[in-house]
This record gives structure tokens, sequence and C-alpha cells, in this order.
């Protein structure tokens, strides 16, 4: 039989990434992810997350809000550019061929005001706020979780996409895989986490025994 994986993955002080807890779902409906970050938060001793990114799955969100109301959750900015790039072609065809630019320099803004400004100048030019259900205006209200400017206030370790955990997964994938039995997973499992901890010790050592190159630019006045 086949379950979904969860990986909790996060990065060390060597920007390593490291794993920090796993489950075997038995669908990936609310209700499980709800007993999933409940279980989590039980073994975090009841301290629960500041920061946790995933991709923008409502089901998941819905349990981060009930488990976790007071953790920032990030939209992978990778799945939401999927997004965006999905919808380019209906967004040229309805709003006109200006509309794509105008709608990333919205999102790549580097302050919230900047950010406020150009949205209002979106809405004054394509009437946005005629279309209550649309997709760009669902993108608009979830800006807190993915548009950069609403985010500088939380420590993300340069994590702006789930990348890091899918290279974890890539990683496990040396040790188990959809055919692997259940009683063998859990042995399995333990050896990938033991190769993350000496590679992570291996970086220790280096780094209390070796003197970093320091560089600096220098000008000639």
């Amino acid at each position: 039989m086949s379950l979904p994986f969860a990986l909790f993955t996060r990065v060390n002080h060597h920007r390593q990434s490291i794993l920090f807890g796993c489950a075997l779902l038995a669908d990936e409906q609310r209700d499980t992810f709800v007993w999933l970050f409940n279980k989590w938060l039980k073994c975090m001793h009841r301290v629960a997350l500041k920061l946790i990114t995933t991709d923008q799955d409502a089901k998941i969100s819905d349990a981060i809000k009930m488990i976790f109301p007071t953790t920032r959750h990030r939209y992978c900015f990778w799945h939401v550019r999927k997004h965006i790039a999905e919808q380019q072609i209906s967004m040229t065809n309805k709003y006109g061929k200006d509309f794509v630019s105008d709608f990333h320099l919205w999102y790549t803004s580097h302050d919230i005001s900047t950010c406020q400004e150009r949205w209002r100048l979106m809405n004054e030019k394509y009437h946005l706020k005629e279309e209550e259900d649309s997709w760009l205006l669902k993108m608009y209200r979830l800006r807190g979780h993915w548009v950069n400017p609403y985010l500088k206030d939380i420590f993300c370790a340069r994590m702006t996409t789930s990348q890091r955990s899918e290279s974890i997964n890539s990683f496990v994938d040396g040790f188990v895989n959809a055919n692997t039995k259940l009683v063998k997973f859990v042995h399995q499992y333990d050896k990938a986490v033991a190769a993350r901890r000496s590679s992570e010790s291996q970086q220790d050592f280096r780094g209390s025994n070796s003197v970093p190159n320091c560089t600096a630019n220098l000008y000639e006045i």
C-alpha cells in the first residue's frame, strides 16, 4: 500500500538541510494534516514553529491556522510563480498586454507602501474590484503568504521555496522507496537521519579546525 510521506525539513547553522521529523499519512485531507501537526507540536513540547513553508494547498493552510495560529505560513514561491505562469495567457486576454508586467511590478515591490500604491493604480487601470471571485483577487487577499514585503519581518534562512524539502526527498530516496516494507522503513529512515547528522558533524569539525579565507574588494583612489 502506498502512503503519502511528509517530511519536516529545517536549515542548520551550516545552511545544510536537516531532517527534523517525518510521518506516513493515510491521505492528504485536512483532518489528516491537523492530526500530523498536533503530533508534531506534542513532539516539540508544545513549542510552535515560527515559520512554515509549504505549497499553496488549502487543506494544509486550514490545518496550520487551526494548530499553529501564531506561526507565519509562507507559500513556496516556485509554486506561486508556476501558478502565475499558468494564468498569464488568460490575464493578458482579459486585461491587455500590459497587465502581466504591471502585476510583476506589484508583487516584486521592495516595501509595503510601494506594493499598496501599485495595487491601487492597478485597481484604477483594470477595475479589479469588480471581480471579487477572480484568481487575481484571491492572490491579493493571500499576499501575506507570498509577496516579499509582507514577509520581511520573519527570518526564513533564505528559504523562499520548498526546494530544500524536495532535495531532502531525493536524499531519502537513497534509503527508502515505494517498495520499502514498513518494518524496514523505520530502520532505513534512522540510517538517513544518521547520515545527515554525520554530515553536520563534519562541518562542525571543519569550522572548528580551519580558518576562513577573508576577501575584500580594494579600490585605488
